[in-house]
């Protein structure tokens, strides 16, 4: 009986699956006898493949299907009318490959948990939505994933189990959160088993790049571009040895391209296109000499860094002494005449450098600036000078209020320029802390860059320690002291406390801020007052803790820039030594066989009794061991050139030389060769592409990788075979404007070329046969390509994907777009298209990605939009103008009810009367609320220059008219919003009967825009307009502590300020550990809002509801509306100044418990 059972569910299964898509039957009662769409083993119980690729399914997968319990593999793709849910395979226990890419298929994808076999999983280019499953990448087995142009919302953050992962590919999706951790490859078991490519593109990553990446040794290709992260490149990218493709354009990277990077001995390819880098050094560029492909455009202000540690080698020479005198004196005067030469050169420009290097724009909002006339005024025309350090002159100073101050007047001879300047002010107007010196302002006019900072009476630590000057000949920046004040001798106790205080500002520089910042220079000239030490001249860097190690390898050089005595005793020993290469000289005799010399050329294995067919696995031959049909030396460590002797192979077929980076030289002659696949990717080969015409059979020609250049040859597109052809990652120049003779293509790339001139002309579809020979996939992205789309592309209708992206290509979307019924995706971002996008393209089924950003597109039809709806995933940012059309010719729907008009009519009149006299009143009542409350309390003139002013057009624009309500607290509703460049933001709108009035908006304001600790919120800005005060914040996408301590909402009624989530995120349980550390987060925002602020801030209202959650559960403090500034500790008195008497303020639960027992005032002293 129970056996009769186990033949029933697969038979059921597949005949329900032959009804539902009219399949071919079968005969004789076994479904395994004479069908092809099914493989089985043994009884026709044991179904173990289905193979229905491009079957034209339709509607969705049986519920049956979950009886295909000894399944091994599914092959369902390219079924564009196959929709619904993906089945339970549950109990699959089988299953190794599953692929339904290029359906309709959409809902959440399933827990395949126990399927532990599964290798191969493609869902791409389908609707799946919402979040990928923990369980799914707990499945040990997994090597090839893919679930590229999906609408996925989150990915796990450990994929750490995946141990036998080799690609993995959620390009297009709607990711957002960190970059997930991800297996090492010291834990990967062997070369089939290990991570080569990982494409994260096209969507909402953001933070850094994790430090666990480190150990992913066997990367070739990382794709991380248009996404939101930020950080500097980590510098153990320089250990990654295999690294091919770097691509990281699009984001928001920022710090000093690592030097190291340009140590790989492999990268081709390095895209830092669009971010904000600061740096990049020399020899990476030199790099391009060797065939690097490399490009940083769109990085305001970088600049090229050379390395100046490297000291001339000393002479070992014997030689003598006069001719070493002699020698030196010429170089001394060639060096004299050759420095004034210089330094008169320098003179004449730096006047212009000065003003053209940094310009007022670049400077951040929130530092002051003043005009020379009124620095002038300040320092009573530079009466007072205090001293001198590396930037210039520094005077003292008195501002109209008398507080008193220093003026840092850069010199023309200066070894700090620009960048130095504008990092100085940017920084310090963004940072806060006791310890840090207080920037006032700047002057950047009449030719002068100006740095105006807060006096320091007390002058410098070496001020102290060498009174009389002893150790160093040069004045520091504050050595003359105005009034007389004398240096002290310090007590122990004193320098104790100095050291104390200086090492707390570097804490909050390292620890604090987001992201760090490495100060470069801590010496004993740097000010303080006080006797309380300030870190100043803040020469830094931004860089992620990551960079901030010890390890030579992983420093950038950029940090030997200190000063001189206060560098690490031997820098010279962080430097890294290149490895020795070893070359080897094989001398081959022409009278050998070619496979003989590529055996003796590259040192292959050999073979036994006189036949290289016997017993070797790199040869694969037909008959005779003159018909060697295959070549099999993939990742076979080739190093050198290919042999002449490689043309003798007549009857070769297959040739396998991929993953060979030190296989160099040009192709080999093939002319006269029966070759039908040709595989010489990621390797470094080089010249111009062979003529391979007599190659008539020749299918598949793989080339990626490689430093091919110059044109692409006319005859290589005149085989009539030609099906794959990949070009990517080369630096070839042109190509042929048509390759009609191709009827048999089915994909193209030539991705990341020089390639120019216009798009050539294709076969039509209608001149290709059957499936597998139809053109399906076109890449010609981040080329050089210009005019327009070609006419003849409209009978390419069997196209699948279209990448132009990043071209010059000009003219507006064709028409005929519209016809082209198979198309899923179109990426034409980052060309000079202009025109109407046609609306036909809103007609095409399949389309699943549109992506139009940085154009000049004109206008897009509200129909396109529409689809979004339906899954589309559409963008069309940085289109100037760009307005949205509609059709005006759609009627609107006739009314079908039965009802009399007169009656429909009166109820409708006196509705609107109704409505129109509500609405009346209530705007009345709120204009004779609102007008004092807003606009008579807080003018704009009274908000702080450091905030960022939206306008309530903008602030509509940014949460989509208020659309997403994500919570309310007791300033008001809170909304979900992004702004033009993707960041993810909360909208505080305040409530016309809110219990926070004026006083606590601005006190907002002014408090987080001054404040900056990363355990604090961070203020995006505020809108104070039509009658709103609003308050815009970075989103915190793990809502509230209190969210997660009772996600019930049990012992609470008020829903949180982030308690709704956006992708349906669940609040997690916290583990004592996570609860721990998001107590230790606050506790430090805490610490720096009463030690490290000045004057100290006291919050007022700490409670789980204003602990907020990043992604990776690291707390911030928020709504500091009601805190109050506290009165100064007095240093030497160890007290208080003056008391303050203020209301208790807070929640009830969480005042101190004696406020319930005796209500009214405290006084603190």
């Amino acid at each position: 009986m129970q056996s009769n059972t186990a033949l029933h569910f697969p038979v059921t299964a597949i005949e329900a699956l032959r009804d539902k898509f009219n399949l071919s039957n079968w005969t004789a009662g076994d479904p395994c006898s004479d069908v092809n769409w099914i493989k089985c083993s043994g009884a026709k119980t044991n179904v173990e493949s289905l193979l229905l690729t491009n079957s034209n399914l339709t509607g969705t997968i049986p519920s049956e299907f979950k009886n295909l319990k000894s399944i091994i593999t599914i092959e369902m793709s390219n079924n564009p009318q196959l929709v619904g849910d993906l089945p339970d395979l549950s109990e699959a226990v089988s299953l190794v490959t599953f692929n339904v890419s290029f359906c309709g298929l959409g809902g959440q994808i399933p827990d395949l948990f126990k399927s532990g076999g599964l290798d191969v999983l493609h869902l791409q280019n389908n609707n799946f939505t919402g979040p990928i499953p923990l369980p799914l990448f707990q499945l040990p087995f997994l090597r090839n994933v893919n679930f590229r142009n999906n609408q996925l919302t989150t990915v796990p953050v450990s994929l750490n189990l995946l141990i036998r992962l080799k690609t993995m590919n959620l390009a297009n999706n709607l990711i957002s959160g960190i970059l997930p951790d991800l297996p090492p490859g010291n834990k990967q078991p062997n070369s089939e088993n290990r991570l080569e490519l990982l494409t994260f593109s096209n969507n909402f990553f953001s933070g850094g790049i994790p430090e666990s990446w480190e150990q992913l040794i066997y990367l070739k290709e990382i794709y991380l571009n248009n996404n939101n992260l930020t950080g500097p490149i980590p510098s153990y990218f320089g250990k990654l040895r295999t690294l091919l493709i770097l691509d990281l354009r699009n984001n928001q990277f920022n710090g000093t391209v690592p030097e190291s990077l340009a140590e790989l001995p492999n990268l081709k390819t390095l895209l830092l296109d669009n971010n904000k880098f600061a740096e990049i050094p020399q020899s990476l560029l030199d790099r391009k000499a060797q065939g690097l492909n490399i490009s940083f455009s769109n990085n305001p202000n970088i600049r090229i860094t050379v390395d100046e540690q490297q000291e001339p080698p000393k002479s070992k020479s014997g030689a003598p002494i006069g001719i070493i005198a002699g020698v030196a004196a010429v170089v001394i005067i060639g060096i004299g005449l050759g420095l004034a030469a210089f330094i008169y050169v320098r003179r004449r420009k730096s006047k212009s450098n000065l003003e053209e290097q940094v310009k007022p724009e670049d400077m951040p909002k929130s530092a002051q600036s003043f005009t020379f006339k009124e620095v002038k005024t300040i320092t009573s025309n530079f009466k007072t000078s205090i001293g001198k350090g590396g930037f210039g002159d520094v005077y003292y100073g008195k501002l109209p209020d008398g507080k008193e101050v220093a003026v840092k007047v850069r010199s023309s001879n200066s070894s700090q320029g620009a960048d130095e300047f504008l990092n100085e002010v940017r920084l310090l107007s963004r940072l806060h802390h006791r310890n840090l010196v207080c920037l006032v302002g700047y002057c950047l006019e009449a030719q002068q860059q100006i740095l105006i900072y807060v006096y320091m009476p007390k002058g410098t630590l070496h001020d102290h320690l060498y009174p009389k000057g002893a150790s160093s000949t040069k004045k520091s920046a504050s050595s003359k002291k105005v009034g007389g004040s004398k240096h002290e001798l310090l007590s122990w106790k004193k320098r104790v406390d100095i050291v104390m205080n200086a090492a707390r500002g570097l804490e909050y520089l390292h620890k604090d801020c987001k992201p760090p910042v490495i100060h470069r220079d801590v010496k004993t000239t740097r000010s303080k007052q006080q006797l309380r030490q300030k870190v100043s001249s803040t020469k830094a860097e931004m860089l992620t803790c990551s960079s901030a190690t010890t390890s030579s390898s992983r420093f950038p050089r950029r940090v030997c820039e200190w000063s001189l005595g206060h560098w690490l005793p031997s820098p010279q020993l962080l430097e890294k030594s290149g490895a020795d290469r070893r070359s080897s000289s094989i001398s081959n005799s022409t009278s050998v066989t070619a496979i003989e010399a590529l055996r003796d050329k590259f040192n292959l294995s050999n073979w036994t009794a006189g036949d290289p067919c016997s017993n070797v696995k790199w040869i694969k031959c037909s008959g005779a061991k003159t018909n060697v049909e295959l070549l099999l030396l993939t990742n076979s460590n080739l190093t050198g050139t290919i042999p002449s002797e490689f043309k003798n192979l007549k009857s070769i077929i297959t040739i396998e030389m991929s993953n060979n980076p030190k296989l160099i030289g040009p192709l080999p002659d093939l002319t006269d060769s029966k070759i039908v696949t040709f595989n010489v990717s990621f390797c470094a080969l080089g010249g111009q592409i062979p003529d391979l015409k007599r190659s008539g059979g020749l299918e598949v020609l793989h080339l990626q990788n490689n430093n091919f250049a110059g044109p692409i040859p006319l005859t290589l597109f005149e085989p009539g075979y030609l099906r794959d052809v990949n070009f990517r990652n080369n630096q070839l120049t042109t190509m042929p404007v048509s390759l009609n003779l191709l009827i048999r293509l089915k994909t193209m790339n030539l991705e990341n070329n020089l390639i120019s001139g216009i798009l050539p002309d294709l076969p039509p579809g209608y001149k290709q046969g059957e499936s597998e020979n139809r053109l399906e996939l076109l890449t010609f992205s981040n080329n050089f390509f210009s005019g327009g789309i070609p006419e003849s592309w409209e009978q390419l209708i069997y196209l699948k994907e279209i990448y132009l992206n990043t071209n010059n290509l000009t003219g507006p979307i064709p028409s005929y777009f519209g016809k082209l019924k198979a198309l899923l995706i179109l990426e034409l971002r980052n060309n000079q298209f202009n025109g109407t996008v046609p609306e036909s393209l809103a007609e095409l089924p399949n389309l699943k990605t549109l992506l139009l950003d940085n154009n000049k597109f004109a206008e897009i039809p509200q129909s396109l939009l529409d689809r979004k709806a339906q899954g589309l995933n559409i963008s069309f940012s940085n289109n100037p103008n760009i307005s949205i059309t509609v059709d005006e010719q759609q009627e609107p729907p006739k009314s079908k009810s039965g009802a009399p008009i007169g009656i429909i009519a009166g109820v409708a009149a006196v509705v609107i009367i109704g409505i129109g006299l509500g609405l009346a009143a209530f705007i009345y009542v709120r204009r004779r609320k609102s007008k004092p409350n807003l606009e008579e309390q807080v003018k704009p003139e009274d908000m702080p220059k450091s905030a960022q002013s939206f306008t309530f057009k903008e602030v509509k624009t940014i949460t989509s008219n208020f659309k997403t309500s994500i919570g309310k607290g007791g300033f008001g509703d809170v909304y979900y919003g992004k702004l033009p460049d993707g960041k993810e933001v909360a909208v505080k709108v305040r409530a016309s009967n809110s219990s926070q009035g004026a006083d606590e908006f601005l006190n907002e304001v002014r408090l987080l825009s001054r404040l900056h600790h990363r355990n604090l919120v961070c203020l995006v800005g505020y809108c104070l307009e039509a009658q709103q005060q609003i308050l815009i914040y970075v989103y915190m996408p793990k809502g509230t502590l209190h969210d997660h301590l009772y996600p019930k909402g049990a012992s609470s009624t008020k829903k949180s300020a982030s308690s709704k989530k956006i992708g349906g995120s669940k609040h997690e349980l916290l583990s004592w550990k996570k609860r721990v550390d998001i107590v230790m987060n606050a506790a430090r925002g805490l610490e720096y809002l009463h030690k490290d602020c000045k004057p100290p801030v006291i919050h007022r209202d700490v409670k789980s509801e204003n602990i907020l959650l990043t992604h990776e559960l690291q707390a911030k403090l928020a709504d500091l509306g009601i805190s109050r500034q506290a009165p100064e500790l007095d240093v030497d008195k160890q007290h208080v100044n003056t008391g303050i008497i203020t209301m208790i303020k807070g929640t009830f639960g969480y005042l101190d418990p004696e406020y319930e027992m005796h209500p009214g005032c405290f006084v603190f002293y």
